[in-house]
């Protein structure tokens, strides 16, 4: 599960280090701030380095240009009703798929990272809530709800504080994304304003320490042939019947391990099984 998430993340600190060499103008600044700012310890445990990195890219689109002017609309989105048509095309088309990718695309990346940073992540409600959101969705024509695995690790890596004080930042990550649902045209019309290189060298800058601490928990320990095959596909970002890489990563991986780190296989499946009953009777 691990090395699956290592893999999809990685395209995001590729992009990141990939627009700093092809867009020295605002990237590279961007990416030259986030480094100075996290080397100075005790100010970047104040001020996230991502939002330093954030703050010179503006600053470089200001002066350096690089930004476009695009209009924005200033509205409030209003809540459209639709009433569902079912068809079993559309169920083996999209819900089946749909259905894997949540399941072994996005809410595990959440399981995954949360277990990196020895979380204990609450397995059933991360499965069970997103199900319950997504039947209401649909009657307002959204999408599929999930506990998505980039936001889940930049709410409970360290620039989110206090290991104790993390579910504060979750709390106000929820409340803006309402604020985005609501003031849906604004956003757009601001995120026109930058270029997509500034986003996404912001947001490799972001998963910058939850790589590291996926990689190290992934290669640490046992199953590591496994974890290097869900490496590699999720990373390949290729699709088999409209099915994403995670989810082939994760049947690959443990397919590898089973054939190659049987014993360990085993020996891990017996230890999560007694882990409960030791903390119980402690």
């Amino acid at each position: 599960m691990l090395g699956m998430v290592g893999g999809v993340f990685l395209s995001y600190g590729l992009n990141a280090f990939t627009y700093a060499i092809q867009n020295v103008s605002v990237c590279a600044y961007m990416v030259g701030a986030f480094f100075v700012w996290y080397a100075i310890k005790p100010l970047a445990r104040k001020v996230p380095p991502v939002f330093i990195a954030g703050v010179a890219g503006g600053i470089a689109l200001k002066f350096l240009g690089g930004g476009a002017k695009a209009p924005i609309e200033w509205s409030v989105a209003t809540p459209v009703f639709i009433l569902p048509h079912f068809s079993f095309y559309s169920i083996f088309t999209l819900v089946i798929p749909l259905f894997l990718m949540v399941i072994g695309v996005q809410n595990i990346q959440a399981v995954g990272v949360l277990l990196a940073r020895d979380y204990i992540p609450p397995i059933n409600t991360i499965y069970t809530t997103p199900s319950i959101v997504t039947f209401f969705n649909a009657f307002m024509g959204a999408h599929t709800a999930v506990t998505a695995g980039p936001s889940t690790a930049i709410v409970s890596s360290e620039a989110a504080g206090k290991k104790e004080y993390r579910f504060i930042a979750a709390f106000f990550e929820g409340c803006w994304w309402v604020l985005i649902g609501l003031l849906g045209k604004v956003g757009v019309g601001l995120r026109k304003q930058v270029p997509a290189e500034f986003i996404l060298t912001l947001a490799g800058l972001a998963l910058f320490d939850v790589f590291i601490d996926t990689i190290h928990a992934a290669f640490s320990d046992k199953l590591k042939k496994g974890a290097m095959v869900a490496f590699l596909i999720a990373a390949s970002n290729v699709s088999l019947f409209k099915i994403g890489a995670a989810f082939w990563a994760i049947v690959a991986g443990v397919i590898v391990s089973l054939a190659l780190e049987w014993r360990d296989f085993g020996n891990t499946i017996i230890k999560n099984e007694q882990e409960p009953q030791t903390q119980h009777a402690k």
